[in-house]
């Protein structure tokens, strides 16, 4: 830093750090605030309820997908999605079912746009969670979708970083 010269840095990088800090920085310094207040209570409950999750993830199962997909829809139509599951030994707040959506290549691979969640509507006697959403192709030509299961922790801590994912 000794021949740092504040006077070569421009406005553009500024922002982009500023940026950087907003979304990263800040966001990571306030779930480390979080995790280890209290004597790492947060993190202990943490812990306990991801190895709950990761123990009870297999017994999760998709009963049914639907849509409202026409093949004359345009790009700018929405398409509706529903979700039948039953979580098995997880509960519904244990989880986000979402849609991924995208064109499709010429293998039929979807090249993910956007990411809605599905929302819940009701949960049966019988432990049968009902789910719907909808998105917006935005694009012509071939799309596609997929729904994918994550698992949801408080404060969101770790979401994004437990390697669980279901695919149906």
């Amino acid at each position: 830093f000794q021949d740092f010269n504040p006077d070569d840095v421009d406005m553009l990088t500024l922002v982009m750090v500023g940026e950087y800090t907003a979304r990263a920085y800040a966001p990571a310094a306030a779930e480390w605030r979080w995790l280890t207040a209290d004597g790492l209570a947060a993190a202990r409950e943490f812990a306990a309820n991801l190895e709950r999750v990761r123990r009870n993830w297999a017994t999760m199962k998709i009963l049914d997908i639907a849509d409202d997909a026409r093949e004359d829809i345009t790009p700018s139509t929405p398409v509706s999605v529903s979700l039948q599951a039953h979580w098995g030994e997880l509960r519904p707040e244990d989880i986000r079912p979402e849609v991924v959506f995208g064109p499709c290549d010429a293998t039929g691979e979807i090249r993910p746009e956007g990411v809605v969640p599905l929302l819940l509507l009701d949960r049966g006697d019988d432990g049968v969670c009902r789910y719907e959403g909808s998105f917006i192709a935005g694009s012509s030509g071939r799309n596609g979708y997929a729904v994918r299961v994550v698992p949801i922790f408080a404060n969101g801590a770790g979401n994004g970083d437990t390697g669980l994912v279901a695919w149906a």
